[in-house]
Parts: C-alpha cells; structure tokens; sequence
C-alpha cells in the first residue's frame, strides 16, 4: 500500500482464525471485488467454514479484513477453496503468508498426502506463486468457471514425516 506521494506504508496485517459471523459481511464485499461474476455467495461461506473451521483464515490490517483463504480436508487430501487479497494489498506477500499458514494447519490436522487447488488457467500470478511453494500442475478442469474459462488442478504432495 503506498501513500498520497507513492512512498510505502507500514501496515501491521494479522493472520487469524476467521470468526464467521462477525466477518461474514467483510468477506463478502472482498469476493465481489476480487471474483466479481465468480464471487462465493453468502451459503457458500456458510458451507466452507462449516467443513473447515480451522483452516478458514482472514488477514486483518489495524481496521480492515484484507484477505482471507478457505481449505478443508476430505478423505486423505487437503483442499484450498479459495484465497483471495485485497488489490490495494496485493504484492506484499499476504498471498503468500495465509497459503503457507492454511498448508501447515492441513498437514498437521490429519493423515494427508496432498493438497489440491482450482485456479484460472489465465491466473499467471497466482500461477507462479504456487509453483514456488511446490504445487505442480496434475490437471486441467474445462469449462470450471461461470464464463467458461477452464481451471488448472495443482497439486502440493506432502512429504513423508
């Protein structure tokens, strides 16, 4: 984030376990701005908190919800929902922070042996970000979002312990 001169700002952001009900309305404002057509309705939320209370995280400024990531665990795979960053947040590795902080809940709240994601196939910075924290390409979805757009499957393989 930068001032009126262009010049950095210093934000606090603190990651945390969501409280559904008091961050509902945040989350919502922030699916329509960064998903526009794709945004999660309301019951969806409802849905993912409920199967993965634990690894639904949001990340706060001092006032402000700027992010958030939404991942569960179903039979012996991880799975991220959903992760999204505020625009005027993005670059400063919040992105990043809540994958790697969702990863270490998933790997240490069951016996897993992956976890598994869905992104635009024309989502390049998402892309990248996942390939530098070890997810692979294991599939593609055709025709996975609302405008037809297909998804890329990526795929993180949890080492032995």
């Amino acid at each position: 984030m930068q001032d009126e001169k262009g010049q950095p700002v210093q934000t606090t952001v603190t990651i945390q376990r969501s409280n559904l009900r008091q961050d509902l309305r945040d989350l919502l404002v922030l699916e329509k701005l960064v998903f526009e057509k794709d945004a999660f309705p309301a019951h969806e939320f409802l849905y993912l908190y409920h199967v993965g209370s634990d690894t639904f995280l949001v990340a706060r400024t001092e006032n402000d919800l700027i992010g958030y990531i939404s991942a569960y665990i179903e039979d012996d795979a991880g799975y991220i929902a959903s992760i999204a960053v505020h625009p005027d947040h993005r670059g400063n590795g919040i992105g990043r922070t809540l994958l790697r902080v969702a990863m270490r809940l998933l790997e240490g709240n069951g016996d897993i042996v992956s976890i598994q994601l869905h992104v635009r196939q024309s989502n390049k910075p998402a892309i990248t970000l996942y390939e530098k924290l070890g997810y692979r390409t294991t599939g593609i979805d055709t025709g996975y979002y609302n405008d037809g757009e297909a998804a890329l499957i990526m795929t993180y393989t949890i080492q032995s312990k």
